[in-house]
């Protein structure tokens, strides 16, 4: 598997915060979903505060599972476990994938630090090169293009509450 830098369109956005900015699931949907980085953290952050319960400044810091879950499936995505799935597994050769990991060893508090990124045609797409990290893949993001939604998935956020 090869690695491309790729920060999903942040900076030309005006996203201009450090890279270390905890926006890893939204530049890794961005990425795999084909769409600018500024629809898709609206569209998070709006899923994040509708569905989460401490109020939640942007998806800048994190997106809760179950609204990130409701955002990724409006947005053509099936959710896959992922047990023993490496890097190297030829699923990821071909498609557009969004990689849920966690970091073995590593823990903020109770919690395991975790990290996303998106994986195009074999190819790591972000922002570092996560190769060199003990990870463990939790599981992944699978673009259904078949069954891919062509409307903006903020528009079905807004009306659903």
């Amino acid at each position: 598997m090869t690695f491309q830098y790729d920060d999903g369109g942040r900076y030309a956005a005006g996203f201009h915060q450090p890279a270390v900015a905890g926006d890893c699931i939204t530049r890794a949907a961005a990425i795999a979903a084909g769409r600018p980085y500024a629809e898709t953290h609206e569209g998070l952050t709006a899923a994040a505060r509708l569905f989460s319960l401490f109020p939640l400044r942007s998806a800048d810091h994190g997106v809760p599972a179950f609204a990130l879950g409701r955002w990724m499936r409006r947005s053509g995505f099936r959710w896959v476990r992922a047990k023993g799935v490496g890097l190297g597994d030829p699923r990821f050769a071909r498609g557009r994938y969004i990689v849920i990991a966690a970091i073995k060893g590593m823990r903020r508090g109770l919690w395991p630090v975790g990290h996303a990124f998106a994986v195009v045609d074999g190819a790591i797409r972000d922002t570092f090169d996560p190769r060199g990290l003990n990870l463990q893949i939790v599981g992944y993001w699978e673009r259904q293009e078949a069954g891919a939604t062509a409307t903006t998935p903020l528009a079905d956020m807004r009306t659903a509450a």
